[in-house]
């Protein structure tokens, strides 16, 4: 296997028993954030495949914010992947939804008993609204609230920042317990109006 992505990311394959290279033709090539990228590395990115050289992307997200603002995300890596090879990704993180039913699976509870909290609407609200769960979206990161607007995606809940999802719980606790054919309760109060309501 062959990873374009961070250190972090290439140890978490290798504890998962798998084997990374750094040269020659790699059955499977991953391209995730990756702040280290270069010339050379995206040239054996490319070397990497071969006939039948599985491409995985851990996601697509366009930008991330850093303290002095927005760096190129996981997207970029994944795009210039894309760009070289011809090949379209297997996206396995968000927008996709199979990590939230797996996270769901782990804990034993419902997927739709859960909340997607997130800056990107591109790919955490996106990942909610393909799920069919709830979600909150949080003004202070990668999107815009005009960004919402123009891309129809329309999140559940909108919070001017992460501080608010205290109050958000607490709210949802002090609901009546939720009985047969009744909403789950974060469904059932200060959910912003959506504009084709």
């Amino acid at each position: 296997m062959f990873v374009l992505g961070q250190p972090e990311l290439v140890d978490e394959v290798r504890d998962a028993g798998l084997d990374v290279v750094d040269d020659g033709v790699a059955d499977v090539v991953v391209a995730a954030y990756d702040d280290r990228i270069t010339f050379d590395r995206l040239t054996r990115a490319l070397r990497a495949f071969g006939p039948g050289t599985v491409f995985v992307a851990t996601n697509r997200d366009r930008s991330t914010p850093e303290p002095d603002g927005l760096v190129p995300g996981a997207g970029a890596t994944v795009g210039a992947v894309e760009g070289m090879t011809g090949h379209d990704p297997l996206v396995v993180g968000k927008p996709e939804t199979r990590l939230g039913e797996i996270a769901a699976e782990t804990l034993g509870i419902s997927l739709d008993g859960c909340l997607m909290v997130g800056d990107n609407v591109h790919t955490d609200i996106l990942m909610a609204e393909r799920a069919g769960i709830d979600s909150a979206f949080v003004r202070t990161g990668v999107s815009s609230e005009a960004d919402v607007e123009s891309t129809g995606i329309r999140p559940t809940h909108v919070l001017d920042s992460l501080a608010d999802l205290p109050s958000l719980f607490r709210r949802s606790r002090s609901r009546p317990a939720r009985g047969r054919g009744r909403p789950h309760p974060i469904r059932r109060w200060w959910r912003r109006p959506r504009p084709h309501e």
